[in-house]
């Protein structure tokens, strides 16, 4: 997490370089103060789901939590938390895997309990909140440059039900000229992404943010792409439309409202290499194309080792597909009179 505590006592630790060579994966929690303390104690999405009773009636050292929460601020706005995370992944060669995510408690949560009276929060819900996280994820990609690290895996994502990222967060426009030390390395990307309306983005404006975003890595043979709350159809449409990664094997797909003429012409990019595509709570609306549709064209046209299709509806209505390995699958669509969202 950035807080000057624990960057401090990872780069203590990564200088030993016994130590250092043996880092290969770095998880970065994105727990942070907010501006005004919680009510309750919050936590991340692995401790919520294995005991919901952690959380207790909190007593807020106001005056501590304000001087922590300038740091915090100041880590990010000063440029030192990047010059910290340089220091870090300078010392770390065998990095292979950076994470950003709100699965667990991170290191130094703990400590910051101790000074304030709270845990840090992992929920992104508040525009504080989403500064915050687009301040950290730039002050990353500056030391990633910095630094040099060849990485093969980024994953920014969080857990389910809780916002993910703004696409504001992934803008960082002094990346256009530039090409990352990693954008040729980089064989896995893992992005969720916020679709909400709460942000300054047009609907036009942050597809391209995403699709520019991706495509400073060609070399990515992995992509999984989850969108929260569900996108619609047009923000997909211009997604679909100008993604093309040449060495592209595995493509997941979760939480889209798109036509199957989208997907089909998706897969039809990138079937010299795709292999395995996973739908996960895709909707497909009635026009421009049906289930039916797109799994005849991936029949007769793809060469698939794996399609896998889970929670996906057609017109907010339910599907069930009906079939084995050796025979062509149908598609039943079952009214269940729920909405989709």
């Amino acid at each position: 997490m950035f807080s000057r505590h624990s960057l401090k006592v990872l780069q203590k630790i990564v200088s030993d370089d016994a130590l250092g060579i043996t880092l290969h994966e770095l998880v970065i929690g994105i727990d942070h103060l907010t501006d005004e303390p919680p009510l309750e104690d919050p936590l991340p999405f692995q401790l919520w789901m294995e005991n919901s009773s952690m959380r207790t009636n909190l007593d807020i050292n106001r005056s501590s939590y304000n001087q922590y929460l300038a740091d915090q601020n100041n880590l990010l706005d000063s440029g030192l938390g990047a010059a910290y995370l340089t220091g870090i992944l300078s010392k770390t060669t065998n990095c292979k895997a950076l994470i950003i995510d709100n699965d667990h408690r991170s290191w130094g949560a703990g400590f910051l309990k101790r000074q304030t009276g709270a845990y840090p929060t992992t929920d992104l819900n508040w525009r504080d909140s989403q500064e915050f996280i687009a301040k950290a994820v730039e002050a990353v990609f500056v030391a990633l440059t910095a630094s040099g690290v060849h990485l093969q895996v980024l994953e920014i994502y969080t857990s389910p039900g809780t916002p993910p990222i703004s696409p504001e967060a992934i803008a960082l426009p002094w990346l256009q000229p530039l090409e990352l030390p990693f954008s040729a390395s980089l064989t896995s990307l893992v992005l969720a992404i916020e679709t909400g309306d709460v942000y300054d983005l047009e609907p036009e404006t942050w597809p391209k943010i995403v699709t520019r975003f991706i495509l400073h890595f060609p070399s990515l043979e992995t992509l999984e792409l989850f969108f929260e709350p569900r996108i619609e159809p047009e923000c997909f449409h211009a997604i679909s439309q100008a993604l093309y990664i040449p060495r592209l094997r595995t493509l997941n797909l979760s939480t889209v409202s798109c036509t199957g003429d989208d997907l089909t012409q998706l897969f039809r990019a990138h079937q010299a290499t795709l292999q395995e595509v996973s739908v996960d709570t895709v909707n497909l609306i009635h026009a421009g194309g049906s289930w039916h549709s797109l799994l005849t064209s991936i029949r007769d046209e793809l060469h698939l080792a794996r399609f896998s299709v889970e929670n996906c509806f057609q017109d907010d209505m339910d599907i069930c597909i009906q079939g084995d390995d050796t025979a062509f699958p149908s598609v039943k669509i079952e009214a269940s009179g729920d909405v989709r969202t």
